[in-house]
């Protein structure tokens, strides 16, 4: 054998260890980035996103929100019950805790000989009511609350005159109840009430920059700030202060990277960073045994119970949590149980987090609930995709709509499910209920836009709110009933608002062409695996590459799948081991068989082969055709 072929061999074993290539894999991670509009490496700061979001108003509520935590007063969290919801109250509540837990950790430290907090009780309670709140709003509060009023109502991303009819209903108790709202939606703000509204949209910018989740925990950063600024003079200060940096409040941007995945956020700079930190602080979690994970606050035993029962893999992306954890937060959302998601994510039981976990788990296997984001690489490709992509984009916001009277209640999720996979865009089914000849029941699905922040929209822009809506929605479904008068005022304002995101949204669409080939030393474990740590999601998509190759040799998997090893068309040499590609599900009539020695142009991602060591590595195909073919 040829002293060449013996070296190509011995480095292709060891490119993995010999890391020569560094050069070369920045330029493709900096193609990647700048193919994306977005500069390699990212500069975000956590201090850019805080600076940011420091308005006025927020100030003020961090400054409400510290003295109830100084004073052991009551919270109520008002909200509709969605994902994004669901894991901002749970991020709420849990900082809430970590706060009071460090301000009352010592008792020594808390009232000593030289000096005590004094009428400070530092015991703050923080109650959730999440549920339909267009009809329901005054009665759920009013059961929850009992006789005793709270001392601040934290109403999140509330719909029109919500926060109006809260407060008049405090107002006719005799109750002074101050009422704050955290909207993420430009517009979206009830300028008939006297309530605190703080929103991190400004000027005329109306797209929706951070997620609620995100928000809150940057509120409860600055929460943190006032009450260490409000103990300044205590005697004890340096004490209580260094207590309350150790309480742990950073841990919560798990949640908040959760938030942007589940939320379908374009994945900016400032998401990116949210997201990033996040995962790598659950997969740091998921190393460790889980009390040592849930003490130090890396992945408490609700989170660990929840991605168990999802069956997402580790290590965990943004693309495992899209898959399989984000739709038990929607079922249980739609299912009105969110008492459960919350309590799993909040306990400090092991036990108590594996049935919470487990009950989620079955309702969602029982659910006639239809996967919200399919897969792209369940059937294989056999074309090139669209270039036109400014057509594309006009699908992605055009308006569907079908009426049929004959659908109960329960088959509108299924079949407008089915009917917006095949057409796409936004579907809108709509059907008469049978109780009730006045009103009407819609179900809108999408897998481009934010229902559940549509509708909150149109219920300050349009006239919706007099039409006595009462919808259930989250990220791409949305259920809504509404007065039969009001169908087509519905419709034209649907329209309308897909009209004004389509023109924001330009460009943050999915990429539609490739990143470029890569060379022998570029495909190797370290790209991959970089891969594998980035937050990929909407306007930031993972990348897929292209280039030819000369086939060596198909081996059929599991009667469905075919591995296909290949070498690349400008190389010389040739020697047994090559790169591997995956193309599932192409065992078939419909597909052409792949033969010894054929050249093929393929478009694939680079992903890590976690099934047979931690170094190897495959390409995952996208489309594969024969070289000449058009």
């Amino acid at each position: 054998m040829p002293d060449t072929v013996i070296t190509a061999n011995i480095d292709r074993h060891l490119r993995v260890r010999k890391s020569d290539s560094s050069g070369e894999l920045d330029a493709v991670k900096d193609g990647i980035f700048d193919a994306r509009g977005a500069t390699f490496p990212d500069l975000q700061g956590v201090e850019t996103i805080a600076s940011e979001l420091a308005t006025a108003e927020f100030q003020k509520l961090a400054s409400m929100l510290a003295h109830i935590v100084l004073n052991g007063q009551r919270i109520l969290v008002v909200g509709k019950a969605s994902s994004e919801v669901i894991l901002s109250a749970a991020c709420f509540q849990r900082g809430i805790q970590l706060l009071v837990q460090a301000m009352g950790r010592t008792r020594d430290v808390v009232t000593t000989s030289r000096g005590d907090l004094g009428a400070w009780r530092s015991g703050a309670e923080v109650n959730v009511v999440l549920g339909s709140l267009e009809s329901q709003a005054e009665s759920l509060i009013r059961n929850h609350t009992g006789q005793q009023a709270p001392d601040l109502v934290l109403l999140l991303n509330p719909a029109g005159s919500v926060s109006s009819r809260i407060g008049d209903m405090f107002d006719a108790a005799g109750d002074n109840v101050p009422i704050a709202g955290v909207s993420t939606l430009a517009g979206c703000i009830d300028d008939a009430s006297d309530q605190l509204n703080v929103s991190p949209v400004s000027g005329g910018d109306s797209h929706k920059r951070y997620t609620l989740c995100c928000v809150l925990h940057f509120l409860l950063l600055r929460v943190r700030d006032e009450v260490s600024q409000s103990i300044a003079s205590h005697p004890r200060n340096q004490a209580l202060v260094a207590q309350l940096q150790s309480s742990g409040l950073e841990t919560n941007v798990a949640l908040a990277g959760l938030s942007v995945i589940m939320d379908d956020m374009p994945m900016t700079a400032p998401m990116r960073l949210m997201v990033r930190s996040g995962l790598e602080q659950i997969n740091r979690g998921w190393s460790l045994p889980a009390r040592t994970a849930h003490s130090r606050g890396l992945l408490s035993y609700g989170l660990r119970s929840l991605l168990t029962e999802s069956g997402a893999a580790y290590p965990f992306t943004s693309r495992e949590i899209a898959l399989c954890l984000a739709p038990f937060f929607q079922v249980m959302a739609l299912a009105g149980d969110t008492r459960t998601l919350i309590e799993c994510l909040l306990t400090n039981d092991r036990k108590v987090a594996n049935d919470k976990s487990a009950k989620a788990a079955l309702l969602a296997s029982k659910a006639d609930f239809p996967s919200f984001r399919g897969s792209s690489d369940a059937m294989p490709a056999l074309t090139e995709p669209d270039e036109d992509w400014g057509d594309a984009c006009d699908i992605l916001y055009s308006l569907r709509t079908e009426r049929n009277d004959s659908l109960s209640e329960a088959l509108l999720p299924v079949v407008a499910g089915q009917n917006c996979s095949q057409l796409g865009g936004v579907y809108l089914l709509v059907s008469s209920k049978t109780e009730d000849a006045d009103r009407v029941h819609c179900y809108l699905r999408s897998r481009n836009i934010h229902l559940a922040d549509a509708l909150v929209a149109l219920s300050f822009a349009s006239g919706l709110m007099k039409r006595n809506p009462e919808w259930e929605a989250d990220t791409l479904y949305a259920s809504l009933e509404l007065d039969e008068a009001g169908l087509a005022e519905f419709e034209a304002s649907i329209r309308d608002y897909l009209g004004k995101v389509s023109r924001e949204h330009t460009g943050l669409g999915e990429l539609g062409e490739s990143d470029g080939p890569l060379g022998r030393k570029q495909r190797v474990f370290a790209l991959a695996h970089w891969i594998e740590k980035q937050p990929w999601g909407k306007g930031f998509p993972e990348p897929v590459f292209a280039q030819d190759f000369r086939v060596i040799k198909v081996l059929t998997h599991m009667d469905s799948h075919q591995y296909i090893l290949v070498d690349d068309m400008s190389s010389d040499i040739h020697c047994g081991e090559g790169f591997t590609l995956l193309w599932r599900d192409s065992v078939s009539g419909n597909v052409p068989t792949i033969r010894q020695d054929q050249e093929i142009r393929v478009r694939y991602r680079l992903l890590v082969d976690r099934n047979k060591n931690a170094n190897d590595i495959f390409g995952l195909v996208d489309t594969l055709r024969e070289v000449g073919d058009q």
